[in-house]
């Protein structure tokens, strides 16, 4: 499983919808403004229904958010581990994701305000959705291209989607 910025895949897309949080002075983390990049499993065979969320403050990863929006059952049949099952669920501090000292802070506020976000839940759904369709779907090279940019998908991401192998 590589993950893969969704970005890179969809820029026009998520300059619209990264979400951003200000955090005003006199809090516990740092003030400014902290950045929630999206972060997806490019394998086409691979259904886990998670997102990893890189929170960027001052152009620095200062945690790495792994969360399943899916109910446990979904993980246990998914990953047939009860235990692992449990991690995939929610979020977490992710194991292999960069992490700083204000990493838990972080994921205390991701708990107690982000996920009370109704709209950025589905937003996250309807993105990795996105992001999953082009492997399932063929794209031909004279149609509109995935990324909302409005251009033939041959003048814009082919090259991009096919490793620069595209005949």
């Amino acid at each position: 499983m590589m993950m893969e910025p969704f970005h890179e895949r969809f820029l026009e897309t998520a300059e619209k919808e990264t979400r951003c949080m200000i955090i005003p002075s006199g809090k516990k983390l740092p003030e400014g403004e902290y950045f929630l990049t999206e972060s997806y499993c490019n394998d086409s065979s691979c259904d886990c229904r998670r997102v990893f969320i890189n929170i960027i403050h001052n152009q620095e990863i200062v945690a790495t958010i792994g969360y399943g929006w899916e109910d446990l059952p979904f993980y246990e049949r998914w990953l047939a581990d009860k235990e692992l099952a449990v991690e995939m669920k929610g979020p977490i501090l992710e194991l292999g994701g960069q992490q700083s000292e204000q990493s838990s802070e972080l994921l205390k506020l991701f708990k107690e305000v982000i996920l009370r976000d109704i709209e950025y839940i589905e937003r996250l759904k309807r993105h990795y959705d996105m992001f999953k369709s082009i492997k399932k779907k063929k794209i031909g090279r004279n149609e509109h291209c995935h990324c909302g940019s409005g251009k033939k998908y041959k003048k814009c991401c082919l090259d991009k989607d096919t490793g620069g192998l595209c005949s």
